[in-house]
């Protein structure tokens, strides 16, 4: 998360200082106040989760940088953040990296759009990154709902609990909700519990 890890990524020859700025952009939008869960906590899990499966991918930089872009543009009203997410990526990192490696990081961030499991293996990766809260403790999976609730603070409660309990049920009525053997082995048995613990807790207010 520091400029120094960001910076040790890299190859020494790019600019520091243009390296510098992109991750002083970064931070600075995933610090807005708006976000009180798809902020910098949540990068920095995610990149803790990356941490330890960077040797099973096929291309862990590429994967990197899309965990670091994969939220940079969220407004809970709107339904393309992604899309937002892979403009302002290939904005901050044309000049830095190629055409191909560029376009291979849009896939990864539409990937963590979730309306579907993914087909390549890098995606199944971030799929699952993206999805390790799900599995966390039941007091930490908590306050995740709490945060989730309070960025859609302007949706009435019957419809919000009506809406997360849909998009909850989703991933319970796959297969599995973990593409990965690492993560469904790390965290499959207890994501699915808080997820019927959750959606009850939903439907319950309705």
């Amino acid at each position: 998360m520091s400029l120094k890890d960001w910076l040790e990524r890299w190859d020494k020859n790019e600019s520091q200082d243009r390296l510098s700025q992109v991750h002083e952009k970064l931070i600075n939008r995933y610090s807005d106040t708006h976000r009180h869960y798809h902020n910098i906590d949540h990068i920095a899990a995610c990149l803790n989760e990356f941490n330890e499966v960077e040797h099973l991918l096929q291309n862990p930089v590429e994967v990197w940088l899309a965990v670091w872009f994969h939220d940079v543009v969220y407004d809970p009203k709107a339904h393309d953040n992604e899309e937002w997410s892979v403009d302002y990526a290939e904005k901050a990192l044309r000049e830095i990296i190629g055409e191909v490696t560029l376009e291979n990081i849009s896939r990864l961030i539409m990937a963590t759009k979730h309306y579907r499991p993914a087909s390549d293996h890098d995606s199944k990766f971030i799929q699952d990154i993206d999805l390790t809260i799900l599995g966390g403790h039941r007091d930490i999976f908590d306050e995740y709902e709490e945060r989730i609730r309070r960025e859609y603070s302007w949706v009435p409660e019957n419809r919000f609990r009506k809406g997360r309990a849909d998009i909850l049920s989703g991933f319970i009525e796959r297969s599995t909700i973990y593409q990965t053997k690492y993560f469904r082995k790390k965290y499959e048995e207890t994501a699915r519990a808080n997820l019927y613990y959750s959606i009850s807790k939903l439907k319950k207010g309705i």
